[in-house]
């Protein structure tokens, strides 16, 4: 599964305004530590510090919700989902928790429930790009890559810098096999995040599909550089054999073996590489 693990961290929060009045600040300052470990990932730590306020207001939404999504990110999902249900039923309103609990079900498989929380959290907050990107991904998951590409489209009309939307659109094109569309989403990406490997990696994979080798090992040079994964190393050392470099596609089988010992498809292609590479010289030779 390709999950869908950004949470949306920018839906303001009631709780997280400006208070007026003494109980409102301590509330308040509360909130904000909370957040700071969050930040952290000290969410162990976050969930102690919330529960007193909870204890004093357990019909309080959006504490609820708070402590929801941090169980969520421990894997606490069962407390999570209580937490979170709880909230909407006391606010039906709160879309950040819908979204959030969107995320548990996801997380079980159970998609039909993920996009109907979704949907209630779009009906709420129509303009938040990150919902049509997550909703997106539940599609994209199932895999129904035709309605998650209206998801993405949608996320990328609310902002066209949403770079994760963008990639996951271009994967879409990909598998339904509009290649142009998908390189064009990629290349974009490429530029925004240069320095990150899953857009190069992407069209990496793109451009083998469509047998430009030469582009494909150009692109995965600099995803190793960044992240040596096996994957990779593995469609490299394909993309090397496919064009003659039988020596440059052992090495990285090789390497691939390391990472992956007793992987039998990766023994195969290297033994394939090898008898590849005899035969090479022994025409040479003649």
């Amino acid at each position: 599964m390709l999950l869908v693990s950004v949470l949306i961290n920018a839906i303001p929060l009631a709780a997280l305004c400006e208070p007026t009045d003494q109980a409102a600040r301590d509330r308040y300052r509360i909130i904000q530590r909370v957040a700071q470990f969050r930040k952290d990932k000290r969410y162990y730590e976050a969930k102690e510090i919330i529960k007193p306020l909870i204890d004093s207001s357990p019909d309080d939404s959006e504490l609820l919700f708070l402590r929801g999504r941090l169980s969520r990110e421990i894997d606490e999902n069962t407390d999570a989902m209580l937490d979170l249900t709880d909230s909407i039923k006391l606010d039906p309103h709160n879309y950040p928790s819908y979204a959030e609990r969107g995320l548990i079900y996801c997380e079980r498989g159970d998609y039909r429930r993920a996009i109907k929380d979704l949907d209630a959290a779009i009906a709420l907050k129509p303009d938040e790009p990150e919902f049509y990107r997550t909703k997106g991904s539940f599609h994209y998951d199932q895999p129904e890559y035709a309605l998650a590409l209206k998801d993405y489209n949608k996320a990328l009309e609310l902002d066209p810098k949403h770079c994760m939307a963008r990639l996951m659109r271009g994967r879409c094109y990909s598998h339904l096999g509009q290649s142009k569309n998908a390189l064009a989403d990629f290349d974009v990406c490429v530029q925004y995040e240069q320095k990150t490997a899953p857009p190069l990696r992407a069209r990496a994979n793109e451009y083998f599909k469509q047998k430009d080798y030469q582009k494909a090992i150009a692109d995965l040079d600099k995803v190793l550089e960044m992240e040596p994964e096996a994957d990779e190393f593995e469609l490299r050392a394909k993309s090397y054999y496919e064009i003659g470099e039988y020596k440059k596609s052992i090495t990285d089988f090789k390497q691939l073996m390391v990472l992956k010992p007793g992987y039998a498809a990766g023994e195969l292609d290297l033994k394939r590489a090898v008898e590849s590479l005899q035969k090479q010289k022994a025409r040479v030779q003649q």
